[in-house]
């Protein structure tokens, strides 16, 4: 399980819907390994928990200089979540949630 508490409300990946997981597959213990998973809670608010290592946009200052792996959460808005699924190329998804938001070309 994975909890988050942002901005006064709590995410929770065990009753949150994983609607997409992205990463470039680099073992854990590689120093550019990163992966992030897309959540929908029940009430319909997005959020993300990304992680990665030491090179990553998600490293952490070390204790004595230098970087380690770290993780971080956000909560996201509608919008973001679809400029998410759409990077990534989650079409089905998209479709299942904001299909208000597409037309035909």
């Amino acid at each position: 399980m994975t909890t988050a508490i942002i901005g006064g409300k709590r995410y929770n990946s065990d009753t949150s819907q994983r609607v997409g997981e992205e990463g470039n597959g680099l073992p854990v213990n590689d120093f550019h390994h990163w992966g992030e998973y897309l959540y929908l809670t029940p009430k319909g608010a997005w959020w993300l928990h990304g992680f990665g290592g030491g090179a990553t946009g998600y490293s952490e200052e070390a204790w004595g200089g230098g970087s380690t792996s770290g993780d971080r959460f956000r909560a996201l808005t509608p919008d973001e979540a679809y400029e998410w699924l759409e990077k990534y190329r989650y079409e089905d998804k998209l479709e299942e949630h904001f299909s208000d938001k597409l037309e035909d070309a």
